[in-house]
C-alpha cells in the first residue's frame, strides 16, 4: 500500500510539472474596500455586477468600489446575518442570498431583503435554481424546493432519509445533488452510487457539469474524482497535493472547454481535462502575484472572462490572460531563480540559453530547456557583482564590469578564463569602468568607458583606443547602422557619428533655440529602424532622424509618453519599436508614429525599467529588463489584445443631492431586471448633484475613460478618468447627464446611457409668484415714482431759481465787465483828446507846429475810438448773425503779398526779420473786408509779440481744397490755459498787459474765419514758437 502511494505521489508530481504556464493574480481585500477577507461565495448578475459574501457582509463590486450591505441596527434592510454563505442569481436577475441564518431575497427597487417563510434560524449551505421556478437549497445537510415567484417553501425536505453536500445543474437546467453515497437527480428518477477504489462512501464538497456526460466530484479526503455517466465509470484524478497532502475541494469551475479550475485548502489547482495534467498554484511569500491564500474557497468566471479566487484570509484573487502576456522573471527564495533585481544585459547563446547581468548581484545563466539558473558572483570568481555590458564572440562571453574591467567566460565550460583590467594591459583598456559591449557584423568589437572608446582584438588581448572621439567622454552605449557607421551615446555630450573608417567624427547636440537639434545631450540608446531611420533615447524625450541625419520627429511626455527618461528600445517584426522609460512599456509604429503605452493594467510588474536592458530573441520574444527582474512578452500576443475590442455594459451606480441620496431603479424585462435611474427631480436648494457610473471593465477598470456631457448646461463634452460627474448649484431647468466609456486608446466601448434631471424652480420663481410680484413691483414702481417725480419737480424748480440767478448774476458780472473794459478802452484815448483840446483851448497861441502834433494826436484816438466802436458793432453782427459774407474772387497770393509789404518797414524799424513763403497763383473767393481784418489782427499782433522773427507761409492744398496762411513768431509762448482763452473777446496774456490792444481782435477774427467755414487756430509744437494758422475753403 505504501508503495502505491509513493508511486501516485510521484505521478502527480510529475503530471504537476508537465504544465508549465504561469499565473499572476491582482489581489483585492479589506484595503481597496472588501467588507472582509474571508470570501465565501461569489456570483455576478445579469447586469455585470459581481456579488462577493464574507464572513461580514454582502459586497457588490462594479470594478472601482465594493458596495456593502450589512445586518445592523441603523441599515434596517431585512439582513439578519453577516455571514453569507452562498449567492445565486436566477433567471430574473433575482440575487439570492443565503446566510447561517435563512435565506433572502434580494428587493433592488429598495435595497433591501426579505426572508423567505420558513428558512429563519437554518442555516443555507448552498443553492440552485432549474430555470422553472423552482429553487434548491441544502440546510442542515437536507433538500429543499422553493417556488421562486410565489415564495412557497415546502416544509417537508426532499429525500429525508439522505445526507445531501453539494448541488449542480447540466446544460439541460437538471440539478443533481450529491450524497455521501453517491449522485441523483432531485426528480429522483436517476442515481449513481460511488465505487472509486473500494471507497462507496464519500464526503462529497462540490460537484460540477463539464458537459452533459461528465461530471467533476470534489471530496474532503478523497481528492477530485470524475464520473463518465454513460459508462458510470469514476476516475480518481488528484487524490494528493504537496507531498503527499490529501485534496480538500472546495469549489469547481470549468473555465474552457478544456480547463478546469478547482478551489481548495491547498491552493488552487488547474487542470487540462484532455490530459488529466494539472499544477497547482500556492501562496508564495516572496512572489507578490502568487496566490494571496491557500484557502480558496470559490471560484467565479465573469463576463469578460476574468476569473475570481475567494479565499478565507486572503480576500479575492483575479485573473486575466490580459494580465498574463508579461512573463515576469524575479528573484525569490528557491535558488532555482535569477539572482539580482537590477537587470542590465542580456545576451542568447547559440543554444538559446540566456545571460543575464544584474547590476546588483552579478551573473546569471539561465537553461531554459531545464528552467533552471547557474550564478556568478564575486565568490565564484566573478570581478565584480554589478554587470554593464555582456557580448558573445565564438564561444566567449566578454563580461564587462563597473570598475573592475572585464571577465570573459567559457560558454561550454561554464568557467572564468580571463580577467583584463587597466593594470594588466598597461593601460591599453583606458577605464576599468566597461559601460557596454558590443559586437559589428564584421566581428570588431568594441568598449564604452567614461575614457572614451576602445577595441578589442580577441586572441591578440589586445586593446586599442578609438582616436576618432575624444578619450575624455563618458559613452554609454553603442550601434553600428547599416552603413557601417558608428553611433555612440554618451552621459552629457550628446551623440557621436563615426565614419567606417574609424578615422573621423561628428558630434550632434541639443540646442535649445533648435528645434531641429536632438532632445536632450543626455543620450541612452540608439536603434537604428528597418526603414534606415535612427532613434534617439535621450533623459528628455525621443529623437528620429533620417539616415542623413535629419530630424524628422521628436517624442516627448507632450506627445504621449509616460516618461520622457527612455531608457531603451527594439524593433519587433512588425514594425513597431518597443521602447522601456522609467513609467511603463511605448510601442510606436515606425512609420505612422501611432503610440501605444503599456502599464499596470497589461500586466507590467514594474514600470521602472533600466538603462539599456532589452533584447530580442530568436524566436521574436522581447526582454526588458527593469528594477526588479526582468518581462518576456511576444509583442503579436500584446498587438492582438490591444486592438480586440470588447464592448462592456455601464451603469449610473450612485446619484446623490446636496441633501439626500438618490434611489435607483431596476425596471423589470421579460427575463431579467435592468439597472437605471428614473427622472430625477431636485429641488431648488438641492441642485449640487453628484453622479458615480461605472463600465463593467474588470480587465481595465483603471485604464478605462469616461466622456460624459449635460445636456443642457455643457456645450462640449468632458473626458474623465474619474467614474463621477459633479455639477455645483445648477439653476432650474431641464437637463440630461450623458455617458459612455473609452477604452486606453480611446476607443468607446460602451452603449450611452442617460439620466434625465430637472431642478424645480422655487415658489417664489413659479409663475403665480411672479404675477404677485408684478402687481407689488407695480405699485412699488408707481409710488415710487410719484414720490422721486415731486422730488425731482421740486428739485428742478430749485435749481432753475438757481441757475436763474446765477446766470443773471454772471449775465451783470459780464455787462460790468464789458463796460469796464469798454470804459477803460475809451478812457484812454478820450484823455488824449483831452488833453491836447485843453491846451488849444488854454493856449491860443500855440506855435503852428506845437499845433498840428496837438490836433494828430487828436486825431489818432478819435479813429482808435472808431476802432473799437466798429469792432464791437461786428462782433455783435457776428454773433447775432446779423454780419453776411460779400464773396469775390481774389488772388489770394497777392493779397498776402501786399500786406507783407506794408509791414515790411515796421518790422524792420522793430529788428524783427520777416521771412515769406508764398505759393503763387493761389485763389480764392472771400470777403475781401473780413480776411484784411483778420490777416491785420495776425500781422499786428505779429508786430507787437515778436521777438525776433516772424514767418508767413501761404500753401494751396489742393486734396482738402484749402489755403493756408501760417504766421509764426519767436514772442512769449502762451501756455495751456492762455491757449484755451485765446479766442474769448476781450481776453489778453497778463505777459503783454502793457502791449496796446482791446482784446476783441483775435475773437473777431475766429468769428470771420468761421463765417467762411474755416478756422483758425493756434497750433501748439516743439519747436518752442507760437503758429496761428488760417485755413479757408476755396470755393464756398
Amino acid at each position: 500500500m505504501k508503495n502505491l502511494l509513493l508511486f501516485t505521489v510521484l505521478i502527480i508530481s510529475f503530471l504537476g510539472k508537465a504544465w508549465g504556464q504561469v499565473f499572476n493574480f491582482d489581489h483585492l481585500n479589506i484595503t481597496e474596500g472588501l467588507s472582509n477577507n474571508a470570501v465565501l461565495c461569489s456570483t455576478q448578475d445579469k447586469n455585470g455586477f459581481l456579488w462577493f459574501g464574507t464572513k461580514d457582509g454582502l459586497n457588490r463590486f462594479d470594478g472601482y468600489t465594493f458596495k456593502k450591505y450589512f445586518s445592523d441596527i441603523e441599515a434596517r434592510n431585512g439582513l439578519t446575518s453577516n455571514y453569507i454563505t452562498c449567492l445565486l442569481v436566477d433567471q430574473y436577475n433575482v440575487l439570492w442570498v443565503g446566510t447561517d441564518n435563512g435565506l433572502y431575497k434580494f428587493h433592488a427597487n429598495s435595497e433591501t431583503f426579505k426572508i423567505v417563510p420558513g428558512t429563519e434560524m437554518k442555516e443555507i449551505i448552498e443553492m440552485q435554481h432549474d430555470g422553472k421556478d423552482n429553487l434548491w437549497f441544502l440546510s442542515s445537510y437536507k433538500l429543499f424546493k422553493l417556488n421562486s415567484k410565489a415564495l412557497e417553501l415546502k416544509a417537508e425536505p426532499l429525500f429525508p432519509d439522505t445526507y445531501v453536500t453539494a448541488l449542480t445543474k447540466n446544460s439541460k437546467n437538471e440539478v443533481w445533488a450529491a450524497s455521501h453515497q453517491g449522485l441523483l437527480s432531485v426528480d429522483g428518477k436517476n442515481r449513481i452510487e460511488f465505487k472509486v477504489n473500494q471507497e462507496k462512501s464519500l464526503n462529497v464538497e462540490s460537484i460540477a457539469f463539464e458537459n452533459d456526460d461528465k461530471i467533476w466530484i470534489g471530496t474532503q479526503h478523497n481528492g477530485l474524482i470524475s464520473l463518465d455517466m454513460k459508462s458510470k465509470k469514476f476516475d480518481l484524478v488528484i487524490p494528493f497535493v504537496k507531498n503527499g497532502t490529501r485534496l480538500f475541494v472546495r469549489d469547481i469551475k470549468k473555465i474552457s472547454e478544456n480547463e478546469l479550475w478547482i478551489a481548495s485548502e491547498s491552493g488552487l489547482v488547474v487542470i487540462d481535462t484532455r490530459t488529466n495534467a494539472w499544477r497547482v498554484f500556492c501562496h508564495e511569500r516572496d512572489n507578490p502575484w502568487s496566490l494571496s491564500d491557500n484557502a480558496a474557497y470559490s471560484i467565479l468566471k465573469d463576463h469578460q472572462g476574468g476569473i475570481w479566487i475567494g479565499t478565507y484570509f486572503g480576500g479575492l484573487n483575479y485573473f486575466h490572460h490580459k494580465h498574463n502576456l508579461f512573463e515576469r522573471t524575479f528573484p525569490m527564495e528557491n535558488p532555482n531563480s535569477i539572482s539580482g533585481n537590477a537587470v542590465r544585459e542580456i545576451r542568447q547563446d547559440k543554444n538559446g540559453n540566456l545571460w543575464i547581468g544584474t547590476e546588483d548581484n552579478g551573473l546569471n545563466f539561465w537553461d531554459k530547456r531545464n528552467n533552471t539558473f547557474l550564478h556568478f558572483s564575486t565568490k565564484n570568481g566573478l570581478s565584480h557583482n554589478n554587470i554593464h555590458g555582456l557580448e558573445i564572440v565564438g564561444d566567449s562571453l566578454l563580461v564587462g564590469t563597473f570598475n573592475n574591467g572585464l571577465d570573459i567566460i567559457n560558454i561550454n565550460s561554464k568557467k572564468i578564463i580571463a580577467h583584463y583590467t587597466q593594470e594588466n594591459t598597461h593601460s591599453e583598456l583606458g577605464s576599468n569602468f566597461v559601460m557596454s559591449t558590443y559586437k559589428t557584423k564584421d566581428g570588431r568589437v568594441f568598449f564604452t568607458t567614461p575614457n572614451g572608446l576602445y577595441q578589442f582584438f580577441p586572441g591578440k588581448d589586445r586593446f586599442k583606443v578609438v582616436e576618432a572621439v575624444p578619450d575624455s567622454i563618458f559613452f554609454t552605449s553603442m550601434l553600428e547602422d547599416r552603413m557601417g557607421r558608428i553611433w555612440l551615446t554618451t552621459w552629457r555630450d550628446g551623440v557621436y557619428l563615426i565614419d567606417p573608417d574609424l578615422k573621423n567624427s561628428q558630434v550632434f547636440k541639443h540646442d535649445w533655440d533648435n528645434q531641429s537639434s536632438i532632445n536632450s545631450n543626455r543620450t541612452n540608446r540608439i536603434q537604428q529602424d528597418s526603414e534606415g531611420k535612427i532613434w534617439i533615447a535621450t533623459e528628455n524625450g525621443l529623437t528620429i532622424c533620417s539616415e542623413d541625419n535629419k530630424i524628422v520627429k521628436r517624442f516627448t511626455k507632450s506627445d504621449g509618453l509616460p516618461s520622457n527618461l527612455i531608457l531603451s528600445m527594439q524593433e519587433d517584426s512588425n514594425k513597431n519599436m518597443w521602447l522601456s522609460s522609467t513609467n511603463g512599456l511605448i510601442s510606436i509604429d515606425i512609420n505612422t508614429y501611432v503610440l501605444s503605452v503599456y502599464n499596470k493594467e497589461f500586466g507590467l510588474s514594474n514600470l521602472q525599467f533600466n538603462y539599456n536592458s532589452m533584447f530580442k530573441d530568436q524566436a521574436g520574444n522581447m526582454y526588458f529588463g527593469s528594477t526588479n527582474g526582468l518581462i518576456k512578452f511576444h509583442p503579436d500576443s500584446l498587438l492582438r489584445e490591444r486592438n480586440s475590442e470588447t464592448k462592456v455594459p455601464i451603469y449610473f451606480t450612485f446619484a446623490r443631492s446636496s441633501k439626500r441620496n438618490l434611489e435607483v431603479n431596476y425596471e423589470y424585462a421579460e427575463k431579467f431586471t435592468k439597472l437605471s435611474y428614473d427622472k430625477v427631480s431636485l429641488d431648488y436648494d438641492e441642485s449640487t448633484i453628484q453622479v458615480d457610473f461605472a463600465a463593467l471593465n474588470y480587465v481595465d477598470a483603471a485604464s478605462t475613460s469616461y466622456l460624459y456631457k449635460l445636456k443642457g448646461f455643457d456645450n462640449d463634452w468632458v473626458v474623465s478618468k474619474e467614474n463621477r460627474a459633479y455639477y455645483t448649484k445648477l439653476p432650474s431647468g431641464q437637463y440630461t447627464l450623458l455617458v459612455k466609456a473609452l477604452d486606453s486608446q480611446g476607443r468607446i466601448i460602451s452603449d450611452e446611457i442617460s439620466i434625465p434631471i430637472e431642478v424645480n424652480k422655487p415658489f417664489w420663481a413659479s409663475g403665480l409668484a411672479f404675477a404677485v410680484y408684478a402687481i407689488i413691483l407695480i405699485l412699488i414702481v408707481f409710488f415710487v415714482y410719484q414720490y422721486f417725480d415731486n422730488q425731482i419737480k421740486e428739485r428742478n424748480r430749485r435749481q432753475l431759481m438757481e441757475i436763474n440767478a446765477n446766470r443773471e448774476r454772471r449775465l451783470y458780472q459780464a455787462k460790468l465787465d464789458f463796460f469796464t473794459q469798454v470804459a477803460h478802452d475809451i478812457k484812454t484815448p478820450l484823455t488824449l483828446i483831452k488833453g491836447p483840446l485843453e491846451k488849444l483851448v488854454d493856449n491860443k497861441n500855440l506855435a503852428e507846429d506845437r499845433t498840428d502834433r496837438l490836433l494828430t494826436t487828436m486825431q489818432k484816438n478819435t479813429e482808435k475810438l472808431v476802432r473799437l466802436t466798429n469792432s464791437i458793432l461786428d462782433f455783435r453782427k457776428v454773433e447775432t448773425d446779423e454780419k453776411q459774407l460779400n464773396l469775390t474772387v481774389c488772388n489770394i497770393s497777392e493779397f498776402i503779398t501786399e500786406f507783407i509789404n506794408d509791414y515790411q518797414a515796421s518790422f524792420q524799424l522793430e529788428g524783427i526779420v520777416l521771412t515769406q513763403h508764398i505759393q503763387q497763383g493761389v485763389k480764392g473767393k472771400i470777403d475781401e473786408d473780413m480776411i484784411s481784418k483778420i490777416v491785420e489782427n495776425l500781422f499786428s499782433n505779429a508786430l507787437k509779440y515778436a521777438d525776433k522773427m516772424v514767418d508767413v507761409q501761404l500753401i494751396d492744398d489742393d486734396k482738402l481744397n484749402y489755403w493756408i496762411l501760417e504766421l509764426k513768431n519767436d514772442g512769449h509762448v502762451l501756455n495751456r490755459r492762455e491757449v484755451d482763452l485765446l479766442f474769448k473777446p476781450f481776453h489778453r496774456s497778463n505777459k503783454h498787459s502793457q502791449i496796446e490792444g482791446s482784446g476783441l481782435g483775435l475773437a473777431l477774427a475766429h468769428s470771420f474765419a468761421l463765417l467762411h467755414s474755416g478756422d483758425l487756430r493756434y497750433v501748439e509744437n516743439s519747436e518752442n514758437l507760437n503758429i496761428f494758422v488760417l485755413a479757408i475753403p476755396k470755393n464756398l
